[in-house]
C-alpha cells in the first residue's frame, strides 16, 4: 500500500500468516509466491500507520511544507519477503507509485517501522538486540516454580529459535531448574512429514510440558499434527501472543491447548454461535490490547519528530561536516 509524499516512510507487517512456495523449475517466476491466511492484527497495524501519517500530514505545527508519504509492505510471515522488502525500500528500489512534478527523482525512504517479527528485524538490522533473554529466564522461573524440571523444547527455525535454543540450554543448567527430555526445530512452510517426525517424538516423550518459542504460523501447523495423532494431556508453554490468535482459540482445539500458559492478557469465553455479529468485536475492531499499535504509532511519530528537529537546522549550526545542515531534497536515512 502506498501513499506519495515528499518524504517516505517504509513499513513491514504481516497481512498474511503464511506463504507457500512453488516448486523451483526453470522457467519458474518469481512472482508465483502465493501469500495465504489473512491476518486482521497484521492489517489493523498497517492502518495504524497509514493513521499516524495521516495526522501528522494535517498538523500544521509539525513538518510545515512537507507532506509524509508510506510505502507499506505485506511480509506474510516469511523471512526472504520481508527482507526482500526491506532491502527494497532501503536501496530506494521499491514500487514506483507516482512521477514527482518535479524532476527530483524518487522520493528518500526516511525510515522503516517494523518488522514484527524479532527474527526478521534481526535480519535485516543491526540494531535489533537480542531482547528476548528476560523471557527465557521467566520461562526458567515458571519451571522451577512448579517443579518442572523434565520438558521438552520447540523452536523455530531462524535466529530467534535458535538464539532461544543456545540460551535456553544454559540458562536452564546453570540454575539447576531441570533438563530437556528434547530440543525439536520447528520447520518454516509445507514439512508434513517433518512436522509427524516431531509430534511422534512429543508423544512417545515421557514430558509432559512443552515450551514453545515459535510463531503464530508454526504452531496453527503443528496443531493440526497435533489433532491428527491425538496428543492430549500436555502442558503448553507459549512465549508468543500466538495463544490469543482467535484461529487457535476453537473448540476443536481446546482437548489439546487448554490450559497454556501464555504471555497476553486473559481473553474471554468461547462463542456459543448465537452472538449477534453487529455486537461481537472481531480481531480487526478488538481494541482491549493497543500494544502493538501503541509502538507504532510511536515509531511514526519519532521519526516525524527527528526530521521535523533537523529541518529546523540553522545553517552554520547544524550537526554534520563543516556544522552544515541536511536538506529535504539531499536528505539520507542516516542524518536522521
Amino acid at each position: 500500500m502506498h501513499k506519495p509524499g515528499d518524504v517516505i516512510l517504509g513499513g513491514l507487517f504481516e497481512i498474511h500468516y503464511t506463504s507457500v512456495f512453488p516448486e523451483l523449475t526453470f522457467t519458474s517466476e518469481p512472482n508465483q509466491l502465493n501469500c495465504q491466511g489473512f491476518d486482521p492484527p497484521g492489517f489493523r497495524h498497517a492502518m495504524t500507520m497509514a493513521f499516524a501519517i495521516d495526522e501528522i500530514n494535517k498538523n500544521s505545527n509539525l513538518l510545515p511544507n512537507v507532506t509524509l508519504g508510506y510505502s507499506l509492505y505485506d511480509n506474510c510471515a516469511t523471512l526472504v519477503i520481508g527482507l526482500s522488502a526491506a532491502l527494497s525500500l532501503a536501496s530506494g528500489q521499491e514500487e514506483q507509485f507516482l512521477p514527482q512534478e518535479k524532476c527530483l527523482g524518487t522520493p528518500p525512504v526516511l525510515g522503516i517501522v517494523g518488522d514484527s517479527f524479532s527474527t526478521f528485524s534481526i535480519a535485516t538490522s543491526d540494531v535489533i538486540g537480542l531482547f528476548k533473554l528476560p523471557i527465557v529466564r521467566a520461562m526458567i522461573q515458571i519451571l522451577k516454580r512448579f517443579g518442572w524440571t523434565w520438558t521438552g523444547l520447540l523452536v523455530s527455525d531462524d535466529d530467534y529459535g535458535r538464539y532461544v535454543a543456545r540460551s535456553f540450554q544454559s540458562d536452564l543448567a546453570q540454575s539447576g531448574g531441570g533438563c530437556l527430555a528434547y530440543l525439536e526445530i520447528l520447520p518454516w512452510g509445507d514439512n508434513p512429514a517433518e512436522l509427524r517426525r516431531i509430534v511422534e517424538v512429543m508423544k512417545k516423550s515421557t514430558a509432559r510440558v512443552v515450551i514453545v518459542f515459535a510463531h503464530q504460523i508454526h504452531m496453527i501447523q503443528l496443531m493440526e499434527e497435533v489433532v491428527r495423532q491425538n496428543v492430549t494431556g500436555l502442558q503448553w508453554m507459549a512465549s508468543e501472543a500466538w495463544t490469543s490468535a482467535a484461529v487457535l482459540q476453537t473448540p476443536h482445539l481446546m482437548p489439546y491447548l487448554g490450559g497454556t500458559l501464555g504471555w497476553v492478557e486473559a481473553g474471554g469465553g468461547l462463542c456459543t454461535g448465537l452472538e449477534d455479529l453487529e455486537n461481537v468485536e472481531t480481531e480487526f475492531l478488538d481494541v482491549s490490547n493497543l500494544r502493538p499499535e501503541y509502538n507504532i504509532y510511536k515509531a511514526v511519530y519519532a521519526l516525524a519528530y527527528a526530521l521535523d528537529d533537523m529541518l529546523r537546522c540553522v545553517p552554520e549550526r547544524g550537526p554534520f561536516s563543516g556544522h552544515s545542515c541536511a536538506t529535504l531534497q539531499r536528505l539520507e536515512p542516516w542524518q536522521v
